[in-house]
């Protein structure tokens, strides 16, 4: 009896232990590799419900110190540079890495990370959470690693794997039996507490992890001075939308009048007949007609467009001599909601007009550039700040607390200046009396402008 009920111990002892390695192995993957590829030369590892507090935020939030600074104290976010784009061999285990890994290892970082929904994903951005999202990760099952919900310390290490002899091929490539460019290796842990956190996402290209993010003081510099010739005649655009003086990038819809005065400008008006749009998308043809007919649209709207990507621009409310206008150039276009053309523009600097007149071809100007002269306060700022904040949450403005923590970085006027304008809204005319004043007399007149606004 005594041989029997030992024997039916070890038998359920068996079953027991059985039950529990499946369990572990059916929730938590021992080694994964993924080839991904990456626009931005940056790698994420995340659960995107563990980042929805970002659904609203800018694009490339990712790599402000000040926005990441908590998800990677609370292990929400693991991340790292890799210095270019391209495609990449990555592997994720739990069970560490294997001899050859480590004798071409580069570089190591540890991460802290607080798994809450069994799994996470290897992303190149495209499935951030934030007003740029373009891809659903819940959907993307082949980038995503089974772990068992707790917490752990991730290792990501760097592999120089094209300097193991035979990891390329005759064309230069790497092969199957290449080592991956870097390992992801979780080990559980009973608390976060004793992981370094990362200041930033660090670059993992060297020998030693850099910190290029974290040395940044200003997330905005000033606008740098550019050469302008101000007896050149210029093409002067005219909008109704209000332009914000603060600006590095504008956005404008383009009414009829721009749209063919910009297309004169690229092609001549010996060529704006090859520019006639197609009429518009016939909904009873079919949909390889649809496709076709939507590529001709678009060749005619792109055509003419990468003609003026070298051409200068002023670009103000009036046509008239003293007013205050940008100088830009075109640098992309696209369609709003009600698929009317947008172009994008960067702003070069601000400047006065000096002389309008018409060339025969549409207004042209002549201006003389604005500069602003410098200034530094640290009263007027922190006044700047304070009531930007409150006034920030007040009116809720969208991605509050990522613009708050944004100008809570900035350590001169200008930079703050510009922020604070961007989620601003006053008449025109005040926009222009900003812009003529030196920094500290705007921060001022911003502060005052705020708190009225706040009193209302």
């Amino acid at each position: 009896m005594d041989i029997q009920r030992r024997w039916l111990q070890l038998c359920l002892l068996l079953v027991l232990v059985l039950f529990v390695h499946n369990k572990v192995f059916a929730d938590n993957e021992t080694s994964k590799m993924f080839g991904i590829g990456t626009d931005v030369a940056t790698l994420l590892v995340f659960h995107p419900d563990s980042l929805s507090h970002h659904d609203d935020h800018p694009i490339a939030w990712y790599s402000a110190p000040f926005a990441v600074k908590r998800d990677l104290a609370e292990g929400r976010l693991i991340g790292f540079m890799t210095g270019s784009d391209g495609g990449y061999r990555v592997r994720m285990t739990t069970v560490g890495m294997t001899q050859r890994e480590e004798k071409y290892k580069r570089c190591a970082v540890d991460f802290r990370l607080h798994v809450e929904h069994g799994w996470v994903a290897i992303d190149n951005s495209d499935g951030l959470p934030g007003e740029a999202q373009m891809d659903e990760l819940a959907n993307r099952p082949e980038q995503h690693f089974k772990l068992q919900n707790g917490f752990y310390r991730v290792t990501v290490a760097g592999i120089d794997w094209h300097k193991e002899p035979g990891s390329l091929d005759s064309n230069g490539r790497s092969t199957e039996k290449s080592l991956p460019s870097y390992v992801v290796h979780f080990q559980s842990v009973d608390e976060l507490s004793e992981i370094k956190v990362q200041p930033c996402l660090p670059d993992l290209r060297d020998k030693e992890p850099n910190y290029f993010d974290a040395k940044i003081d200003n997330t905005f510099g000033p606008l740098e001075q550019f050469v302008f010739d101000q007896e050149k005649s210029y093409p002067l655009l005219l909008t109704d939308s209000v332009l914000k003086f603060s600006q590095r990038q504008l956005s404008l819809t383009l009414n009829q009048n721009l749209s063919e005065r910009l297309k004169f400008l690229s092609v001549g008006s010996k060529g704006l007949a090859g520019l006639k749009e197609p009429e518009k998308l016939d909904p009873a043809l079919s949909p390889e007609e649809q496709m076709a007919a939507w590529s001709a649209r678009s060749r005619a709207r792109t055509d003419w467009f990468y003609k003026l990507s070298d051409r200068r621009f002023v670009i103000a409310n009036k046509a008239a001599e003293g007013s205050v206008a940008n100088c830009c150039t075109v640098t992309s276009m696209g369609t709003d909601d009600k698929d009317r053309l947008k172009i994008g523009l960067t702003v070069l600097g601000t400047v006065r007009l000096t002389k309008v007149s018409d060339d025969g071809t549409g207004a042209v100007c002549q201006a003389a550039v604005l500069n602003t002269k410098p200034a530094d306060d640290p009263d007027v700022l922190a006044a700047l700040k304070e009531v930007f904040a409150d006034y920030a949450k007040e009116k809720k403005i969208k991605a509050v607390d990522y613009y708050v923590g944004q100008l809570r970085q900035q350590k001169s006027l200008g930079p703050a200046i510009r922020i604070v304008l961007d989620h601003f809204e006053t008449s025109p005319e005040r926009f222009v009396e900003y812009a003529v004043q030196d920094e500290r007399t705007q921060a001022q007149m911003l502060t005052k402008d705020l708190r009225a606004q706040l009193r209302k």
